[in-house]
């Protein structure tokens, strides 16, 4: 059952970008930079605020950005769902899919599509539209003097660490431990960045039982664990 989750949102993302010209959203298509994000959250939270609510994760950005999840449900004993963008602050597309798919959310459920309605009423979504808001403003505030040239220009955090590459190596751990399941201790094996510590937090204080982490500029899906104990194959 969980599985269709993550497939129904696909579509219904999907759906929302099609319906655009019927749709009486006021949702303008563009670039929403990090203020413009956070307003837009609150702007949605208001409108839907029986099936809405917003939170900061425990940390902020490296340049003191709140990392703000938008949560939508009725009923918190729910099965949990997350989404996540913009972990590479230069892949943008994500960010504005999940900004998309929040107003698209609270918008039908208000005009009683059932399916919607049904989606909510029985699932716990959390939706972080941006974990590299830093690596987001970097990239966009070169854009006209970079015309392209440098395409991992705001890929990292402030501190030029790549998000993606800064959680514990959960594939060696467990190969290391084989079927032990007392090994949690050893996961944290460096000084994480906050927006890395912040998610972690976030994962282990929440039962999620999907998640998806939006990227873009391939056609790939990673799943866990993708590399062999040699480490020959990823």
């Amino acid at each position: 059952m969980y599985s269709m989750i993550i497939i129904t949102l696909f579509l219904f993302t999907l759906t929302s970008l099609q319906t655009t010209i019927c749709s009486t959203s006021s949702f303008e298509y563009k670039h929403h930079n990090n203020e413009e994000l956070n307003q837009l959250l609150q702007d949605i939270h208001e409108k839907c605020p029986s099936i809405t609510r917003l939170y900061e994760l425990s940390e902020k950005s490296v340049n003191g950005w709140p990392l703000t999840v938008i949560e939508i449900s009725t009923n918190p004993v729910k099965p949990e769902f997350k989404y996540v963008g913009n972990m590479h602050g230069n892949e943008v597309l994500g960010r504005e899919l999940l900004l998309r798919l929040a107003d698209y959310l609270c918008d039908e459920y208000r005009n009683n599509n059932v399916y919607v309605q049904n989606l909510v009423n029985n699932t716990r979504i959390h939706l972080l539209p941006s974990l590299n808001p830093d690596g987001w403003e970097l990239a966009t505030a070169n854009i006209d003097q970079n015309h392209g040239s440098d395409w991992l220009l705001g890929r990292s955090n402030l501190n030029g660490i790549d998000i993606n590459r800064d959680f514990p190596d959960l594939d060696m751990v467990a190969f290391r431990h084989g079927t032990k399941d007392d090994f949690i201790n050893t996961l944290i094996y460096h000084k994480m960045q906050p927006e890395t510590r912040a998610a972690v937090v976030w994962l282990l204080s929440n039962p999620f039982v999907l998640s998806a982490n939006l990227h873009g500029g391939a056609l790939v899906a990673n799943y866990p664990f993708d590399e062999t104990p040699d480490g020959s194959m990823t």
